[in-house]
């Protein structure tokens, strides 16, 4: 029993200490295209580059009718220096409700989306209502993602629909969404512990 105990007492610590361990690294935003697929939902993004600091994303998009089911189809590609790229991410079907109010299963979703809704007025709950909608200034905070992570390129790619009273689906706008992640200069990757 005490070392039940001892062993659960660690791992909380590691886990406290993996989640509030200061990042060496940045988040560089590198491309941000969107397309509008339908007239209910107009989106803008830009990634407005900085002398001597990271890139930030600015994300609008106005909707002009109250919308209830929307999901994603959502890929995210990482790629480390010369390894192959493989999908971190692969959903069909992300309830964009879910991730708006924080019932989505994901963590590090959860601490994106909380990340987004410190920079505008990013929904958080359903139906999303008829109203302009922004992210500004977002520089992703490197405290969302573990300590342990490698220099990485990513590739995110989605498209977001909505499924009306009748089953159909109608596609809303697609985004994709790159960037890259690189450990500041003379800090050694933490290993992960297990």
């Amino acid at each position: 029993m005490e070392i039940a105990f001892h062993s659960i007492l660690g791992f909380l610590f590691a886990l406290f200490y993996i989640l509030d361990a200061k990042r060496e690294f940045n988040i560089y935003q590198r491309v941000c295209l969107v397309k509008s697929l339908h007239q209910c939902c107009q989106v803008n993004c830009t990634i407005v580059n900085q002398t001597n600091s990271v890139p930030y994303m600015n994300f609008h998009f106005t909707m002009t009718e109250d919308l209830l089911n929307i999901y994603g189809k959502v890929i995210i590609t990482v790629k480390r220096s010369n390894k192959k790229p493989f999908n971190l991410l692969n959903m069909n079907k992300m309830g964009v409700c879910q991730l708006a109010d924080g019932t989505f299963g994901l963590l590090l979703a959860k601490r994106f989306i909380t990340e987004l809704q410190k920079h505008g007025n990013f929904p958080s709950n359903c139906p999303v209502k008829k109203d302009h909608y922004y992210i500004e200034r977002l520089v992703i905070n490197p405290d969302i993602l573990p300590e342990y992570i490698h220099n990485i390129s990513y590739q995110s790619r989605g498209t977001f629909y909505t499924i009306k009273d009748d089953g159909k689906t109608q596609n809303l706008f697609s985004i994709q969404y790159d960037g890259e992640i690189v450990r500041k200069v003379g800090v050694p990757v933490k290993r992960r512990r297990n």
